[in-house]
């Protein structure tokens, strides 16, 4: 399955369909969909801005292509951890791995940009009116606070505390 996968063009519909049907179904959910589009509002393009679900354009437009370059792309480049249990010899095993990883292209691994955000600029506010039953407030601040700074589990804590995530 790994190296030969057979991802079927109406697999494909199928799963793209039901994919479409979460993200229009986040609609009729007011948490979710008030945490949805609060993200989109407060975050934009920043990365914590992306849904994870994606949008229905970008899912309707994927093609089987696009998922076989998409994983070759990974394989190629994702970092790859193998652990292997079983009763033939473990050096083979190896071997037949790194055989089959090498024909993906060289096991470069590309660095994500990092982006630190401390200051968000002036304050924002935004009303979305609709016809729901009951409504959510969701606030938001930029801590200044990042990953590598000491003070980051504690700000975690808060936000637990407080009732949501650092996201």
């Amino acid at each position: 399955l790994f190296f030969s996968p057979l991802y079927r063009a109406e697999d494909l519909e199928t799963d793209k369909k039901n994919r479409i049907e979460i993200i229009r179904g986040r609609k009729n959910h007011a948490y979710a969909y008030g945490k949805y589009r609060f993200a989109k509002l407060m975050f934009g393009s920043d990365p914590y801005g992306l849904s994870l679900s994606g949008e229905e354009d970008q899912i309707a437009g994927i093609a089987p292509d696009d998922l076989r370059h998409r994983r070759e792309a990974l394989v190629a480049s994702a970092p790859v951890d193998i652990f292997y249990c079983g009763t033939a010899d473990a050096e083979e095993v190896a071997g037949v791995m790194e055989k089959h990883l090498r024909g993906f292209g060289g096991r470069c691994v590309d660095r994500l940009p990092v982006s630190v955000v401390r200051c968000a600029g002036e304050p924002r506010s935004f009303v979305e009116e609709g016809l729901y039953t009951q409504s959510n407030l969701f606030m938001g601040f930029r801590t200044g606070t990042v990953l590598s700074d000491r003070e980051y589990y504690a700000t975690e804590l808060m936000n637990i505390i407080f009732g949501d995530s650092s996201t």
